[in-house]
């Protein structure tokens, strides 16, 4: 007797659930989907089983030791059943044949192995229990089957809901006599159907086993029902999941942040639920993570309340195990040409990115090509420049083109590892020179956003541009710079300069002086002014260089050092540093060492990496206790999380690694370090916290 699982789609109907992972990994009560098949298989002294894998295979495989696997290659353009045939080896012995994204009890099991027949397909005849209050997966979608004296007689989800028996749960079993049949007549079918319709299927490659069922049936071959009454649950959407006792973790961290709100203004949740006029159980279930947070309540909360629909919704964690990688092939498939003036310019490509960053990176062909470096060459096209700052790599010959301070054209004239950065709004553009082998340039262009970005930026428009100004700064040099935010925290308090003068024991004309510029305060001064304004010093500090909107640097002229100290594992290249961004740092990363890798580097900082170079790279990654193995071939790029521990292998690696800070750095990040220093457990709370500001029932203990 054999096994063979059917695990390689991509599940997305789950949608975040399954974006790093495949569906039968999810978890109901501690253990995943497929190690609840693989351990009812065993039970029944099935070893010999097979696992057909495709979408992430690679996180998938350590649950599957001791089982033979399969991988469809062709996962994203195929169906179930083609699927299955990749284990057609395996269908010449009796062999059950079992959906991966099934829970089913060990008795469903049991009475499919105590009956008897050549083709058995395990119906539930109690089937349209199952739909009532299922909304995502509705009845019409079920793998319905008609019987006749527990005989298939039509099967596939193409049937009516009046004419349907049963419903097929996933689970299959052919005798040997079967399985030899079935492949026998998949080659028959195969021959006649490739890249046809077959049965309900517009094309054979997207035909369900259903499909090759009912040509089973038509064919002569008697298909028996072995029916149950309930016992089984299918996971094929979030819905599903819940339903099933799974853990939404997204409805976990929702609901906490929705008590969060209720907390912040005061609310209980009987409070909420008369004015939001809705049942109080929905308001704790919200809160308790059991159910998720409607739009339509997010929208009378915020017509009752003075708070922004987006205070309801969360940052969305697309990288659950701390990293999350796009491979080069996905890069390519995401090509787009762009034209100006009515020639092609640039051919766009997609690298990592992360709902929780603020990188916004693209690979980019200059096709546009130049015979001279002249900054007013007529085939260059300029663009208007763009909010996000840039950062960029330069692979091969490319012409970088830039409007200078002083209002005039500009050409920098790069090469591989040349690097530069460009603040907002400043027009640009970029060409390609033919290197020697008459190939092309292109750059690695890392837009990303900074503190200026998101609800502050929304903040900024609300305000609109005429109560904006009065936000911002002189920065036309740094002693104007300092007077104006010196002025702007005076006037926050409302003080006269007589006031500020009396406070600091300094003269009037002194405070005017530098108010407008024309000096700069003292260490003492600084510290008079933080005293009588009740702030910090930092708090009164302007950044000490206000840099060019446009930097280059030459990847000769690049910094280098070796990390860590005594047995390095890298060279380290500083490419072009930014003062103005203490929280952007841009490194190309070589790899010295070949052995296992190790997490020898840890970073407070959002990370992109992409293998610029020619050789592979194995990347190693811990979250607690679980640790997690991939490699970047070249082309590959990865998004990590900040504070991850990992590291990378592969001598004669290159990476190209930029770090940026995220919205908890800065300001942010002091606030944070001061509000866990207040106790234990405050972290824990800010990260999320279910509990009501106050206890009904009264409390007199402060300790927990």
């Amino acid at each position: 007797m054999k096994a063979i699982v059917l695990a390689a789609g991509l599940g997305s109907r789950l949608r975040h659930l399954t974006r790093d992972q495949p569906k039968c990994m999810l978890q109901l009560d501690g253990r995943s989907l497929i190690e609840r098949q693989l351990d009812t298989f065993r039970e029944f002294g099935i070893a010999d089983i097979t696992v057909v894998t495709g979408y992430r295979a690679d996180r998938l495989a350590p649950l599957l030791s001791g089982v033979r696997t399969r991988f469809n290659a062709d996962y994203r353009n195929n169906n179930i059943l083609l699927s299955l045939m990749y284990a057609s080896e395996e269908l010449d012995d009796d062999v059950v044949v079992s959906y991966s994204d099934i829970v089913y009890e060990p008795s469903v099991v049991e009475t499919l192995l105590s009956a008897t027949g050549d083709f058995l397909a395990v119906c539930d005849v109690d089937w349209r229990k199952v739909y009532e209050g299922r909304v995502e997966h509705p009845i019409a979608q079920a793998e319905k089957v008609a019987l006749t004296d527990g005989v298939i007689t039509r099967i596939g989800k193409h049937l009516d809901e009046a004419d349907a028996d049963g419903e097929f749960i996933g689970l299959l079993r052919l005798s040997r006599a079967g399985a030899q049949t079935f492949r026998r007549v998949f080659a028959d079918v195969s021959a006649a159907h490739s890249g046809r319709p077959f049965q309900a299927a517009a094309q054979l490659e997207r035909a369900y086993l259903t499909d090759m069922l009912q040509e089973l049936i038509d064919r002569g071959h008697e298909v028996r029902a072995v029916t149950i009454r309930g016992g089984w649950r299918e996971i094929d959407t979030i819905e599903d999941f819940r339903k099933a006792g799974g853990q939404v973790v997204s409805d976990v961290r929702t609901g906490e942040n929705f008590r969060a709100i209720l907390n912040d203004l005061k609310r209980r949740p009987e409070d909420a639920a008369a004015e939001l006029g809705v049942p109080l159980p929905e308001i704790e279930e919200i809160i308790g993570g059991r159910k998720s947070l409607p739009p339509a309540l997010v929208d009378k909360a915020t017509a009752a309340w003075p708070v922004s629909p987006r205070e309801f919704y969360l940052l969305h964690d697309d990288a659950p195990t701390g990293v999350r990688i796009f491979r080069a092939a996905d890069s390519e498939r995401s090509s787009r040409v762009m034209a100006r003036a009515g020639a092609d310019y640039y051919e766009y490509r997609d690298t990592a990115m992360s709902s929780l960053s603020q990188f916004r990176p693209e690979w980019i062909k200059e096709l546009c090509v130049v015979e001279d470096n002249d900054p007013e060459n007529q085939a260059i096209q300029w663009n208007n420049g763009h909010f996000l700052h840039q950062f960029t790599y330069f692979v091969g010959p490319v012409n970088f083109y830039y409007r200078g301070t002083d209002g005039r054209k500009n050409v920098a004239v790069m090469d591989t590892g040349d690097s530069m950065y460009i603040a907002p709004f400043v027009p640009h553009s970029f060409a390609s020179r033919r290197n020697d082998r008459g190939e092309l340039g292109l750059i690695l262009a890392l837009t990303y956003g900074n503190k200026l970005a998101g609800e502050t930026r929304q903040e900024v428009s609300a305000l609109g541009a005429e109560l904006a100004a009065g936000l911002v700064l002189d920065f036309s040099d740094r002693k104007r710079a300092m007077g104006s935010l010196l002025r702007f925290h005076r006037e926050g308090l409302s003080l006269s300069c007589g006031e500020l003068a009396r406070r600091a024991a300094l003269h009037v004309a002194r405070i005017e002086a530098l108010e407008a510029g024309s000096d700069e305060p003292s260490e003492d001064e600084l510290r008079r002014f933080a005293d009588a304004l009740r702030v910090s010093v930092r708090d009164l500090l302007v950044p000490d260089v206000l840099e060019e909107s446009v930097l280059v640097q030459r990847y000769a002229d690049s910094p280098r050092w070796s990390y860590p100290d005594g047995a390095p594992a890298y060279e380290m290249v500083e490419l072009t540093p930014v003062r103005s961004l203490p929280f952007s740092k841009g490194l190309e990363l070589n790899v010295q060492r070949d052995e296992a890798a190790v997490p020898d580097l840890r970073v407070g900082l959002h990370q992109y990496v992409y293998n610029v170079g020619t050789t592979p790279v194995s990347m190693v990654w811990e979250v607690g206790t679980d640790r997690y193995e991939d490699t970047l071939a070249p082309g590959d790029s990865a998004y990590a999380k900040p504070s991850l521990r990992h590291g990378y292998r592969g001598q004669g690696g290159r990476l190209l690694v930029l770090r940026i800070g995220g919205r908890v750095s800065g300001d942010a990040q002091l606030e944070l370090s001061a509000i866990a220093a207040g106790g234990r457990d405050n972290l824990a709370r800010v990260v999320g916290d279910s509990r009501q500001w106050y206890d009904a029932k009264g409390r007199r203990n402060i300790e927990s």
